[in-house]
Order: structure tokens, then C-alpha cells, then sequence
């Protein structure tokens, strides 16, 4: 009658010595979970039965030992690629999240669509011999060997990780091969070239075409922008080619990967020859000698031949306003290699145009290539020399000049007008001429204006019998008259003394003449008030003196000034013509004051009226009266007496008192205006024996 009521397993690693893990169950089965695989394990089930119905309460079984199977690993984890090249990789991975196990290996597989036999003992490998820019696609297993209870080995690959895809690098391509031109493509200008792409293109090829002709070599560059290596066509056309010349053209292959440019060893060279075609046009058309009734016409041959020139024609017609589509009148054809001829039968004093064009032959099938014709030279042949103007004659003044002259005598056609034209002989080495035209209608006569005087010139006189077509000229030359000259320049002063001054000037700018003479014009800063009562004297300026003078290549000397004194110069130029004299203009004013000097002693010193206590002395004023007197100085003292006794005065005049029955010695100095004041010349008198008093004569 007893009921169990539940069973308790108790299990553990065995001979682990760990303490048991429990699990109930009131069924009688059990599935224990998240065990160890290929683990033995010691596994002991109790049965407790229900106490109210049993006195039993635990009734367990006898041990019991159980193995787990073995079981594979799981998947590796974190599968990557560190180090990618073009012709290696580097895979790193994690262990497996559940081993099982101890890991042998890991294997490397199914690298597009076949096995890699790749292993490795650790958690990376570093696969080789790889082909450049190519897509792989991997996954990673790892092995986990176990040893069965017989010593049979029992090994299990785990689960494959996800599959990952890499593409190698792109490398340095082989060079293109096969380059070869098509001659049925090849123009004057263009040619198509086509080549077979690189054996191991070991990326996504670009092109680059070089081409080279002489020591230049230009480039061009296909860039493939696609990631299949195939996509773009194995044949270009080279166009802006230059006609006639020879070309070496190669191309080389180009990878790019990142910053790095990764060109290929060139394909073979291929070289070929443009066509011909058309040249350009004849430059510099000309003609060397006087058109009569032949010219002889030179070009220079076009600056792009383009070919072998085979020949040139030389169109003439009549007329001046011709274009080069008009048809000519004359085709001459001359060789292509020169560059001359002489055309005949033209027709005197008329006007032609003539231009020339060059022709090629094409050498695949002989079509004659004319290309544009040159500029149209203009010329207008002539009967010969034709006489000049005559009887050239002039009426001259100094600004102006009227020249007449004749008509030619035996002119084949009348004179339309005639040109004058004029310039100074003086202005060599460059000449401005200036032209004059004179209908033949008016009188023969031309007046010339705004002249220079006592210039040179020549007119050369021409007339128009046609257009381009000219008489003879005949030459006359004429002097303009004389005229004022302009003022001298640079009118300075080099040495000042007291009585002298040097000065010197450059000539004017425009003599209009012969330059006869200079005046110069001196002018003194004199007092008009000479009196000496300590005022400030008033001043003027007066013209003292002129002085004429031809030299002006050394300085000139000033002389017979005053000391101390302020001067103004001025100097005038003068030409002379028929007797007339021609005075131009002052020069710039320069002033300056001439240095002091000692002045003389006063003049006629003498004693005046005088009685027993006083004298009066009078004097005149230094000779020559050129200074400007500060003031006098006067001393006197006797015999009896040893002092001297001074005074200053400002006339020339003073009362001196005296004692009586002396005799005294009186001097009288002058001294200058100058911040110096320089001491004159005394000037000695002795007074006699002074008069005493009335009583004491009586």
C-alpha cells in the first residue's frame, strides 16, 4: 500500500568527488540537460515514498555510470581578413563558442568552389598564391578529435562559419600585346590602332597610347571605369595628326589601386606615315624690281607643306580690287620647289593683282590637293622713269615758309596732285616728317607752319600720276630766319667776395639764332635815408650797372661791388639780324650779398668851433661812401691826463668838452653794419691848446 511520491536523481562527474546535483521528478523518466559531451558521469536515483501510507521514506538504487557521445564543435566566430594584397591574405578568427572538446585544427575551404587543402593550428592563416583582383569566397571549420573506449580515434569537424567574400588587389599588368595599325583606316590626319589586351591583366586595365613624332611624345589616357577588366574596346582612333609625318605609336596598360598607379612594360612599337594633304598658303608674296611691262614675283613657300609640294600657280588679273576667287587672267604654273618668276605681256601703268597657290599630290591615288591661296599683292606697272617738279623755289620768315615750284615736263598722263613733305635736317638720327598734299587743280604752292627759326629743312616734292604711280621727286632745302631767343637757364652764382662775384648760366634752350651776346643786369639794394640816428634805413633797388658779355663757357666776373651789400642779377640773350638786335627774355632772378671788408677811415677829419671847455670835430664818412656805417667810434685823451675817454656817435659830427690849456689827441673809427662789427681805419687829429677863460687871457 505504499505510493511513491516523487524521485530525486542526484548526479556528477565521476570520481570528481563534487558534490551532487539534484533534479526531481514525479515521473519515472527524466532527460538531464546541458551535460558535458563524451563526459562519464555517476548518476544515483532515490525514491521517496509518501510517509503517511509508508513507513519507508527513501529507498535509492545502486549507482549508476553513464558517457555522454561525443559531440562536433560550434562555428568559429568573427571570421575576418587583416591584411589584403593581390596575391595574399591574411584570415583571423575566434575559437568556437562551445569547443566540446579540445580543438586540433581549423581548416580554410571552399575558396571558389574548391578546397584549399589550408590549416592551421592557431586562430589565423595567411593563404598565398593568390591571382589578383580576383573574388574568393571561404568559410572556416574546426576539428575536435576524440578517443573512443576502444582507443579508436574519432574525429569531428565542427560547423562551418558563415561564408565571407574577398577580392585581392589589383597588381601590375603584362604588356598589351599585338599592337598593329589599320592601314585602310589611315587618313592625312587619323589612324586607328588596335592591340589584344594583357595575358594576366591582374586588374581593371586602363590605356594610355603614346605617340611620338621626333623628340615629342603626347599621351592618351582610356580610363576604365567599370569593374569588369574586359569592358572597354581594344582600339582606338588617333586624330589631330599632322599630314605627311612620321609617327611611333605603343600602348602600355595601367592599374589603379588607391594613390598608386601600376603601368605595364609598353606593347610593341608600330610606325607609320600620315597622307598627304592640302598646304597651307604661301606667305610674304612680293615682287623685287620696278613693274613695267614683265614682274618678277617671290613668295615664301607655306608653313605647313603637308607633303611634297609638286607645283604652284601664279594668278594675275587686272584691276586692284581683286579678290583670290576672282578668275585670273594670266596662270602661270612653275615647279614646286622654287619660288620666283618673272611674268611678261603685262600692260604699262596699270593695275594688277597677283596671288599664288600651292598643290600636293595625294600618293594612294594621285588626287591633286590645292590648298588656300596667298594674300593678293597689288602692283601697278610703269612706261620708265617720269621727270620731277621743277623750279623749286621759297619765301622764308622764322616760323613759317612758302615753297613753290613748276610742273614736270613730259608726263604720259596729267599729275593728280602732289605731296610735300618736310622735316628738320637738325633732329637726326630720327626724323618726323611731315606731308603736305596740294591738289593739281590749285596753284603749285604750299605754305609750312609752326617752324623753329634759324632752322634747317629739306622738302622733297613728288606728284600723283595714278594711284602708287609717282613723278620723280626732287629735294630743296631752306633755313627758317632768326629769331628772339629764349631765356638762359641755370643762371647761378660760384664765388662771392666783397667787392666781386662770379656767376655762369647755360645757354637758352631755344637760340633761334646765332647767339650774339648776354647782358647781364645788376641791381644794388640801396638806403635813400643815410642817416645814422640809430633808424632803420629805407631801401630800394636800382639798376647800377649792364654788362654785355659772348663767354659762357668759364664763369664771368662781376667786379667794382660795394661790401656787405645785397645784389640782384638777371641775364637776357640777343641775336642780330640785319642789324637789328633781338632780345629774348630775362633769366630767373638770383640774389646774393657780397662778404664785408675793413671799411677806410672817416675823410676830412678836422676841428671846428671851439672855446675854453669844449670842441667841435666833423668828418666825413669813409671814401669810398660804399658801407653801411653802425656807427662811429671817438677817443680822446691829453698829455695831462692818462685816461682815455671814449664815445659813441651816429653823425658825423660830436662836441667834445675839455679842460683848458690842454692839448688832446682825437680818433675817430668807423665800424660796420655787419653782426661782426669789423672795426675801420682810425682816422688822427690832435686839437690845439684849448683857450682858457676870458679872465684868465686878460
Amino acid at each position: 500500500d505504499c505510493r511513491i511520491k516523487r524521485y530525486s536523481i542526484n548526479y556528477r562527474l565521476h570520481n570528481s568527488g563534487n558534490r551532487f546535483i539534484k533534479k526531481e521528478t514525479e515521473l519515472a523518466s527524466f532527460q538531464l540537460d546541458h551535460l558535458f559531451p563524451f563526459t562519464t558521469y555517476e548518476i544515483r536515483l532515490t525514491a521517496v515514498y509518501d510517509p503517511p501510507y509508508c513507513n519507508i521514506i527513501v529507498v535509492p538504487s545502486p549507482p549508476l555510470s553513464i558517457k555522454t557521445d561525443p559531440v562536433a564543435p560550434t562555428a568559429p566566430r568573427n571570421v575576418r581578413e587583416t591584411n589584403r594584397n593581390a596575391r595574399d591574405v591574411s584570415i583571423e578568427w575566434n575559437v568556437p563558442e562551445y569547443l566540446n572538446g579540445t580543438i586540433d585544427r581549423y581548416r580554410v575551404g571552399k575558396i571558389n568552389q574548391s578546397y584549399i587543402p589550408s590549416t592551421s593550428d592557431s586562430t589565423s592563416i595567411n593563404l598565398t598564391d593568390l591571382k589578383p583582383f580576383t573574388s574568393y569566397t571561404y568559410t572556416v571549420q574546426a576539428l575536435v578529435t576524440h578517443t573512443l573506449d576502444n582507443d579508436r580515434k574519432l574525429p569531428l569537424w565542427g560547423s562551418k562559419s558563415l561564408e565571407r567574400s574577398f577580392t585581392t588587389l589589383q597588381a601590375k599588368p603584362s604588356p598589351p600585346r599585338n599592337l598593329r595599325v589599320i592601314q585602310s583606316d589611315l587618313t592625312s590626319v587619323s589612324v586607328t590602332v588596335v592591340w589584344r589586351a594583357p595575358a594576366s591583366p591582374n586588374g581593371r586595365n586602363s590605356y594610355v597610347i603614346k605617340y611620338r613624332v621626333g623628340s615629342c611624345t603626347s599621351a592618351i589616357f582610356l580610363a576604365n571605369n567599370s569593374r569588369n577588366q574586359r569592358s572597354l574596346p581594344l582600339s582606338y582612333t588617333l586624330s589631330g595628326l599632322q599630314p605627311f609625318t612620321f609617327y611611333t605609336v605603343w600602348v602600355q596598360a595601367i592599374n589603379k589601386e588607391g594613390s598608386s598607379t601600376l603601368e605595364s612594360e609598353p606593347s610593341n612599337q608600330e610606325t607609320f606615315k600620315t597622307l598627304t594633304d592640302a598646304p597651307s598658303q604661301p606667305h610674304q608674296l612680293r615682287y623685287d624690281n620696278r613693274p613695267s611691262t614683265s614682274v618678277r614675283l617671290l613668295w615664301h613657300p607655306p608653313l605647313h607643306f603637308n607633303g611634297v609640294i609638286a607645283k604652284y600657280n601664279i594668278m594675275i588679273a587686272q584691276g586692284r580690287s581683286v579678290n583670290s576667287h576672282t578668275l585670273s587672267d594670266t596662270l602661270v604654273t612653275v615647279n614646286g620647289k622654287i619660288t620666283n618668276k618673272t611674268v611678261t605681256n603685262l600692260v604699262q601703268f596699270t593695275w594688277y593683282s597677283a596671288w599664288i597657290v600651292a598643290t600636293n599630290v595625294r600618293e594612294t591615288d594621285g588626287e591633286e590637293l590645292t590648298g588656300p591661296p596667298s594674300d593678293v599683292k597689288v602692283f601697278v606697272t610703269q612706261g620708265g622713269p617720269l621727270t620731277a617738279p621743277r623750279a623749286v623755289n621759297s619765301s622764308v620768315s622764322n616760323v613759317s615758309a612758302v615753297i613753290t615750284w613748276e610742273t614736270p615736263l613730259n608726263l604720259p598722263r596729267p599729275i593728280i596732285s602732289y605731296r610735300v613733305a618736310y622735316f628738320n635736317v637738325s633732329s637726326n638720327p630720327r626724323k618726323q616728317i611731315y606731308y603736305e598734299y596740294v591738289s593739281a587743280e590749285k596753284p603749285k604752292s604750299v605754305i609750312f607752319h609752326n617752324l623753329r627759326p634759324y632752322t634747317n629743312y629739306r622738302t622733297e616734292i613728288k606728284g600723283f600720276v595714278g594711284p602708287d604711280l609717282f613723278t620723280g621727286s626732287v629735294s630743296y632745302s631752306f633755313t627758317t630766319k632768326q629769331s628772339v631767343p629764349s631765356r638762359p637757364v641755370n643762371l647761378r652764382f660760384t664765388r662771392v667776395l666783397p667787392r666781386s662775384v662770379w656767376i655762369w648760366w647755360d645757354r637758352p634752350e631755344h637760340p633761334n639764332g646765332n647767339l650774339q651776346f648776354y647782358t647781364v643786369f645788376l641791381l644794388e639794394k640801396r638806403n635813400t635815408d643815410r642817416s645814422l640816428n640809430g633808424r632803420e634805413p629805407k631801401t630800394t633797388w636800382k639798376v647800377t650797372r649792364t654788362n654785355r658779355t659772348k663767354n659762357i663757357s668759364t664763369p664771368v666776373e662781376i667786379d667794382r661791388l660795394s661790401p656787405y651789400t645785397q645784389y640782384r642779377i638777371t641775364v637776357n640773350a640777343a641775336n642780330v639780324m640785319d642789324g637789328v638786335e633781338l632780345v629774348g627774355e630775362n633769366s630767373q632772378w638770383i640774389e646774393f650779398k657780397t662778404e664785408d671788408e675793413q671799411p677806410a677811415a672817416p675823410s676830412s677829419c678836422a676841428v671846428g668851433q671851439r672855446n675854453a671847455t669844449f670842441v667841435f670835430v666833423t668828418w666825413q664818412q669813409p671814401s669810398p661812401f660804399d658801407y653801411q656805417v653802425a656807427y662811429y667810434n671817438v677817443t680822446y685823451t691829453s698829455e695831462r691826463e692818462t685816461k682815455t675817454y671814449s664815445m659813441k656817435v651816429y653823425d658825423e659830427r660830436v662836441q667834445i668838452s675839455l679842460l683848458p690849456f690842454t692839448e688832446y689827441n682825437i680818433t675817430i673809427t668807423a665800424f660796420t653794419n655787419n653782426t661782426q662789427l669789423l672795426r675801420g681805419r682810425p682816422c688822427s687829429l690832435k686839437t690845439p691848446t684849448t683857450i682858457g677863460s676870458t679872465d684868465q687871457l686878460v
